[in-house]
C-alpha cells in the first residue's frame, strides 16, 4: 500500500504505520492539482482518492482548486500508470436538490462562477459536485477505467490508533466535533441527521476495489449511509445514560427535530454494488459511545501535554 500526502504529513504517517515494514510506504505530493507522480503508482492495482478539503481550511478558489483539479489530476496520473480500478470519496451534498430525493441521478445546482461567489458550506457542496461531474465526464471518455464514487454525510466513528492530532487542533477532529460538542454546554449541532460510522465507509471503500465492473452494474455512483435513525436528543440520552459522568458536560442547548432522522438511500443498490447489506452497519449507539471514548482518550493525551480544553461550540 502506498499512501500520497504533503509534508509533513508523510513523515508522520510513515512513523504512524511504521510497524507493517515494506507494505506501507509513502508518496510525497506538494501540489495534488499539478504534480505529475505516474512513475509513483507503478505496481499498484487500484487508487483510492480520499482527500477534500472542508469548508473554511481554504480560500474559495484554493478549495475548488483541491476539489475538482485535484481529482481529475489524480485519476490522470492513475490512468498514465495503467491502473483501471479507481475510488473516489464523494459526499451526499452532490445530490442535494431542493426536491431533497436523494437518487444517484440528482445533481446539486450549481456553476463553476456560483461557486466562486460562495461561502462555507455552499462552497463546499459546489466544489465536491463540479468534482465530482467532472471525474464523470473522464469516465465518459475513458470507459476503460473502473471508476466508483461513494457519497457519505456526516462521518463519525473512533479516530485511528495511528492518527496524530495536535493539542487543540479540533479542525482535525473533522465531522467527529460534532459529537464532540455535545460535550461542551453550549455546544451547537449537525446541521442533519445523515450519518454513516466511518468504518463502515472506509469498509465500503475496500469493497469497492473488486465490485461488479461498471459493464455489469452501470454506473457506480453509491449514495451511501447509515440506515439508522439518528436522533440528537436521543443521543444525549444515550450518553447520559451510558456514561453517567459526563451528564454535567452536555450541552443546555435544545436539540433540533429534523425532518428525517436518516439519509433515504437506496439500500438495495449499495447491497448490488458493494455486498454491503443494512445488517452491516454499526449501530447508532455504537457509533456514538465508541467516538465519545475515542475523543475522551485524545483530550486525556491533550490535558496530558497542557492544553486547555475549550471545544468550539459552532
Amino acid at each position: 500500500m502506498k499512501d500520497a500526502a504533503r509534508e509533513p504529513r508523510v513523515s508522520e504517517l510513515a512513523e504512524s504505520y511504521k510497524k507493517y515494514g515494506k507494505r506501507f510506504s509513502t508518496i510525497v505530493i506538494s501540489d495534488i492539482s499539478t504534480d505529475q507522480f505516474p512513475d509513483a503508482l507503478q505496481g499498484i492495482d487500484a487508487v483510492i482518492h480520499s482527500a477534500a478539503p472542508l469548508p473554511g481550511r481554504q480560500n474559495v478558489e484554493g478549495m475548488l482548486a483541491s476539489a475538482i483539479d485535484g481529482t481529475l489530476n489524480v485519476v490522470r496520473q492513475a490512468e498514465k500508470a495503467g491502473i483501471k480500478r479507481i475510488v473516489v470519496t464523494s459526499s451526499i451534498v452532490t445530490v442535494y436538490t431542493p426536491a431533497m430525493t436523494f437518487t444517484d441521478q440528482d445533481w446539486y445546482p450549481t456553476t463553476r462562477e456560483e461557486a466562486l461567489n460562495s461561502s462555507g458550506s455552499d462552497t463546499y457542496r459546489a466544489a465536491k459536485t463540479l468534482a465530482e461531474k467532472e471525474l464523470w465526464a473522464f469516465n465518459e471518455a475513458h470507459p476503460h477505467l473502473d471508476i466508483t464514487t461513494l457519497n457519505p454525510p456526516y462521518l463519525y466513528g473512533p479516530l485511528a490508533e495511528t492518527l496524530t492530532v495536535p493539542a487543540g487542533n479540533y479542525n482535525a477532529l473533522s465531522t467527529d466535533l460534532y459529537i464532540y460538542r455535545f460535550l461542551s454546554q453550549d455546544g451547537g449541532f449537525m446541521a442533519s441527521a445523515g450519518h454513516a460510522d466511518v468504518r463502515d465507509i472506509a469498509h465500503a471503500h475496500v469493497l469497492a476495489l473488486t465490485s461488479p465492473p461498471t459493464s455489469t452494474v452501470g454506473r457506480k455512483r453509491i449514495l451511501i449511509a447509515s440506515p439508522h435513525g439518528f436522533d440528537p436528543k436521543a443521543i444525549l440520552d444515550l450518553i447520559a445514560e451510558s456514561r453517567p459522568e459526563l451528564k454535567t458536560r452536555l450541552t443546555k442547548r435544545t436539540p433540533p427535530s429534523f425532518p428525517h432522522d436518516r439519509t433515504p438511500i437506496d439500500f438495495k443498490r449499495v447491497e448490488e454494488v458493494l455486498g454491503l447489506s443494512k445488517d452491516d452497519f454499526h449501530a447508532v449507539e455504537d457509533t456514538t459511545l465508541d467516538t465519545i471514548d475515542s475523543l475522551l482518550a485524545l483530550e486525556k493525551k491533550w490535558v496530558a501535554q497542557g492544553h486547555e480544553i475549550n471545544i468550539p461550540s459552532e
